[in-house]
């Protein structure tokens, strides 16, 4: 750890440490709940180089390359298998890659998530550096100094925290917070993302490429911590968005028709023909002795259907 400078909220970028960034097959989709902040799309900038600005016939301010591009912010936080909350700040990039614009003269760029204080109020930001084609991943602890002149953070230390960066169309930066501010129900105030040239070496000093939203920490969105439902089970079938896929049902006697099904009724035996019928009856009738009577039983005979 190392001590920082005390900086003006909105000169404040960041703070640095080491991590261990890891590459993903896929990008994850952007939050269970969508994008916090979303920006348009092709708005980031380049430049003026100290020196080389417009009012001096300098190229001054030009639009930057695809991977200072902020498209939005967004969290994630799920437990992991150890039962601990994790938490992530998320910058979605329009093409993330490890070019560094030759008008930063650092060689360094540094992808934000800041929150001007916290309920806890000691850690400040989250910051990812890119410098010498690697990733490293830090967030910064300090207080947080109000005076009738300015407000401003004092960051105190530089802690590691995990990180990733999933290069490519559709990028993403993902930087772990703290325990301490992992756990859902936790407040992040006037909540903001920045891509920009300032680090602790640059002592925050620099301008912005792209900020989220675009007027920065003066329209900085509150955030709560939510947890995320869980994800579906392994072998389950998911829908393009990430969502677990209904199963089917099977098919049920008379579906659609509103009706329940019902059971079968039990098989009847079969029905005689009717020829047959009236041949028994009359076999039976012949043998009626009284002939009145014998003749009445075979008229009725030619009834039997």
């Amino acid at each position: 750890m190392k001590a920082l400078k005390l900086v003006p909220v909105l000169a404040l970028a960041g703070a640095a440490a080491f991590a261990s960034p890891g590459v993903a097959e896929a990008p994850p989709i952007d939050g269970c709940a969508g994008y916090h902040i979303k920006d348009a799309a092709g708005d980031q900038t380049v430049g003026p180089i100290l020196g080389d600005h417009a009012v001096n016939g300098g190229a001054g301010q030009t639009k930057g390359p695809d991977n200072l591009d902020i498209l939005g912010l967004f969290f994630e936080s799920r437990k992991g298998a150890d039962g601990k909350q994790v938490t992530t700040g998320n910058l979605r990039i329009a093409n993330l890659t490890k070019e560094v614009p030759p008008e930063i003269r650092s060689g360094a760029l540094s992808y934000q998530v800041e929150f001007n204080k916290t309920a806890e109020g000691d850690v400040l930001f989250l910051r990812a550096e890119l410098k010498g084609g690697a990733w490293k991943f830090y967030y910064a602890t300090g207080e947080r100094v109000e005076t009738p002149a300015q407000n401003s953070e004092r960051p105190l230390a530089e802690v590691e925290t995990p990180g990733q960066a999933i290069e490519g169309p559709n990028g993403l930066v993902s930087i772990q917070l703290p325990e301490g501010i992992a756990k859902p129900g936790t407040k992040l105030e006037n909540v903001f993302g920045i891509v920009s040239q300032r680090s602790d070496e640059t002592g925050y000093v620099g301008y912005g490429n792209d900020e989220v939203p675009d007027a920065g920490v003066s329209e900085g969105k509150n955030y709560t911590v939510v947890d995320c439902p869980a994800p579906a089970a392994s072998g389950t079938p998911q829908t393009p968005d990430g969502t677990p896929a209904t199963p089917a049902q099977p098919a049920q006697p008379n579906q659609g028709q509103g009706q329940p099904a019902q059971p079968a009724k039990p098989a009847q035996p079969a029905k005689k023909p009717a020829a047959s019928k009236r041949k028994a009856c009359q076999k039976k009738a012949k043998k009626i002795k009284n002939k009145k009577a014998r003749a009445k039983a075979l008229k009725k005979c030619k009834k039997v259907k």
